[in-house]
């Protein structure tokens, strides 16, 4: 009998997220990369002052320690994602975010259930540009995976073009349409991506609701 093969991709979320603090520098390079990751992702949000990066959440209660900080005082409900106070990413600039300290998401907590809680709070959040230079620099990566989400939001509600900035920065790091490493956008959001599409990329419907973009390639440095 003759079994066809089937070729697939390991992609990380939010990096190695169980070993280290999700979207930090050792959940991508210590962990998700070395261990065998095909395509690592990044959640994209976006500082008030108009900085990408990556976060598992637009909260940062929710991925750093920032409540135990005197960022504190910035908590403000915002009806869009939550009906309780938060402190969200476009409330902090870019070098106030880089002093918090990172928090391992436990999504069994209730039952007494954490993950590695000896290294829960190690790593330190990375910009985009961060992100797409370790993945450049690496040899063993076929992919990156970019999820840009809120866009619609930020800049209706903050000025923040988070759609403009993640291409902005896939130009600064040197991305183009030459090499190996594919670069993947992913949305919910149909309309976020007509705007790479409008610049000549190509668009498809992965699922519904879901679109995927292949966007960029890395130039050699």
């Amino acid at each position: 009998m003759v079994h066809d093969s089937v070729d697939f991709l390991v992609i990380s979320k939010n990096g190695a997220n169980g070993d280290y603090p999700g979207c930090t520098n050792l959940a991508y390079d210590e962990k998700a990369i070395k261990d065998g990751a095909d395509v690592i992702d990044c959640l994209v949000q976006m500082s008030s002052d108009g900085t990408p990066f990556c976060s598992s959440s637009i909260d940062l209660t929710k991925s750093t320690m920032v409540a135990l900080t005197f960022f504190r005082n910035r908590s403000t409900i915002v009806p869009e994602f939550s009906s309780v106070g938060g402190i969200y990413t476009f409330s902090l600039t870019w070098p106030e975010i880089q002093t918090l300290t990172p928090a391992m998401v436990n999504p069994y907590r209730m039952y007494s259930m954490f993950r590695n809680p000896k290294e829960r709070n190690f790593g330190k959040l990375i910009s985009l540009s961060e992100f797409l230079n370790l993945a450049k620099n690496s040899t063993s990566l076929s992919h990156v995976l970019i999820n840009v989400e809120n866009a619609a939001y930020l800049r209706e509600k903050q000025g923040l073009d988070m759609v403009k900035a993640v291409l902005d920065t896939l130009t600064d790091t040197g991305y183009s349409n030459s090499t190996a490493t594919k670069v993947m956008i992913q949305s919910t959001n149909s309309s976020v991506l007509v705007v790479y599409l409008l610049q000549g990329i190509d668009v498809w419907a992965e699922k519904k609701s879901h679109l995927t973009c292949p966007l960029l390639n890395p130039v050699a440095s």
